[in-house]
This record gives C-alpha cells, structure tokens and sequence, in this order.
C-alpha cells in the first residue's frame, strides 16, 4: 500500500518530535494546495461541538478574547516544553531561533 507524500511526511515528522530516528533523506513538506486547505477547513468545522458554541454565545467579547488569549498562551508554553525536551543542551541564543522558526517566523 502505497502512502501519500503528505502522509509520509506527517508521519516523519511525528517520530522526529518523539525523538525517533530520522531518515536517511529528509522529506519535503506538501506543497499547500487549495483542496488541501478546503479539506481542513472542512474537517474543522466538522469536529465543532453544538454545546460548545452555545456556551461561547453566551461568553462576552472580553471573555472570548481572554479564552483566545490562554489558549494561546497554553500553546506557547507546549512548543517551549518541546523544545526544552528535545534539545536540553541548547543555548539560549539557539531557543530563541528555534521557537522564533517554531511559530513560522523567518529573520
């Protein structure tokens, strides 16, 4: 059975974040598509939960905004963790760059 290139390469790089072993050639991430973008989009929406938007109907903007507002600091903190997990040796000047790349920031 054969496996999509975008499979493969989410697989990939599923064993890279666990600390598996890397492939002999790296592969390259999927050329962004708009079926791509249709099919998540979709599969977004599909995983929404009634009882969760009317809950969030009934928050305050403010309140929206706060939620927004953890839910990405929780993410932060996750990607900090990875990182901290994956290279515990790494200078400073290293993380900085490497969680910099990490949220799609290139200097």
């Amino acid at each position: 059975m054969a496996v999509d290139p975008e499979t493969a390469f989410h697989i990939h790089q599923a064993f890279a974040e666990l600390g598996g072993r890397r492939s002999v050639a790296p592969l390259s991430p999927p050329p962004l598509t708009y079926e791509m973008i249709q099919r998540d989009v979709r599969a977004a929406f599909a995983e929404l939960d009634m009882r969760q938007l009317a809950i969030s109907r009934h928050l305050t903007s403010a309140q929206r905004i706060q939620q927004v507002c953890d839910l990405n600091e929780f993410l932060r903190d996750l990607v900090i963790a990875a990182i901290r997990q994956q290279h515990p040796d790494i200078s400073e000047a290293e993380f900085e760059r490497e969680f910099l790349r990490r949220m799609g920031i290139r200097l």
